[in-house]
């Protein structure tokens, strides 16, 4: 949960703002499929889907066609951060760069990408709980 609510805060950041139809019931975990009705994506204000309905079913394979520029990535990266509700049983993989073409398949292109955030996050972590730490104290910042 605690990286569900750090990536929304980082859409939240990047003025990202995702809205969706309210619904009686919360995906199960064992669900298999997306589907979220009036679902409006914005950036910066402007919106990039508006009232959309997004049904992604086990087993098929979905893309987004657009100029450069459209949002395309905009939306994934809401998907992928979980703004809309998605079943918890799914696993989502976004990388939101390019990756250099090797012959590793992209699932495990995706597990080293986030290998090395996850590393990033770690050694950010343990900087901010130093700082915590030191605070102000001179004598520890000299150290």
């Amino acid at each position: 949960e605690a990286k569900n609510a750090r990536a929304l805060e980082k859409l939240s950041d990047e003025s990202i703002a995702v809205t969706y139809a309210a619904t009686k019931r919360k995906p199960a975990a064992t669900d298999k499929d997306i589907n979220v009705s009036e679902v409006t994506v914005t950036f910066h204000g402007k919106a990039l889907i508006e009232q959309t309905d997004i049904v992604i079913n086990y087993g098929n394979r979905y893309g987004f066609l657009g100029p450069n520029g459209s949002g395309k990535s905009t939306i994934m990266k809401a998907i992928a951060a979980r703004a809309i509700p998605i079943p918890e049983g799914l696993d989502i993989y976004f990388l939101d760069r390019e990756y250099e073409a090797t012959d590793k398949t992209a699932l495990a292109a995706v597990f080293e990408s986030n290998e090395e955030v996850e590393a990033l996050e770690a050694q950010a972590e343990a900087l901010n709980n130093l700082m915590g730490e030191i605070g102000d104290d001179e004598d520890k910042m000299a150290a």
